[in-house]
């Protein structure tokens, strides 16, 4: 959706056996890395696409694409995804006294369309601690924030020309990436209609 690219029909790709994954992207992409915002995004877009409740993901399906599904795309099946003997423990315990899970009613739901990570508590990885109590244990957090800022200035510097260039394409590829967007295509991938096409009448070529 940050690149315009439209919405990804996950129920047809469940539909027809696909392993579905949900995942955040980089930090330096401004993205927050927060699984619970992703999830509520991939739960609430599968309802915009259209009035078919039967089409809609439900908040089960969204889980486990987050954990079970992702864990399966990136190769780790095998030993990420679940809470089982065999598995490493990778695991995020949440406080339930916390606002979001008041009352609470049901955990894959709230984990879903409510959890935005102000309740957790602690992180274990591979069955060790990194997170307890709120307080990270792994890292110097005040220090990395000097090494941080330390790096954007430098990279700044060291980009700057780079940066004057493609200030200076900006124009001509936002007129080429939203031409591509608007192509048809065998999907209709936009939500709301607003592009103007029934892209599902079209047959892709080539």
């Amino acid at each position: 959706m940050r690149l315009g690219n439209g919405l990804a029909d996950v129920r047809g790709m469940l539909k027809r056996k696909v392993n579905v994954g949900i995942g955040t992207d980089g930090a330096n992409c401004s993205d927050n890395l927060n699984m619970y915002e992703a999830m509520r995004l991939a739960s609430m877009v599968s309802k915009v696409q259209g009035p078919d409740t039967d089409r809609w993901l439900t908040t089960g399906e969204v889980l486990r694409a987050a954990t079970e599904g992702s864990a399966r795309a990136l190769g780790f099946g095998d030993r990420l995804g679940r809470i089982a003997p065999g598995y490493k423990a990778d695991i995020v315990l949440l406080d339930l006294t916390n606002v979001n899970w008041l009352p609470f009613n049901n955990a894959v739901n709230q984990l879903v369309h409510t959890e935005d990570g102000s309740a957790v508590r602690s992180v274990m990885v591979g069955g060790r601690l990194v997170v307890d109590d709120r307080q990270l244990l792994s890292v110097d957090m005040a220090a990395l924030t000097r090494r941080v800022e330390a790096a954007r200035v430098r990279l700044a510097e060291a980009t700057l020309p780079n940066k004057q260039l493609f200030e200076r394409v900006e124009q001509v590829i936002n007129t080429f990436c939203p031409g591509l967007a608007k192509m048809p295509y065998h999907v209709d991938r936009f939500g709301g209609g607003h592009h103007g096409h029934d892209h599902s009448t079209y047959v892709k070529s080539g």
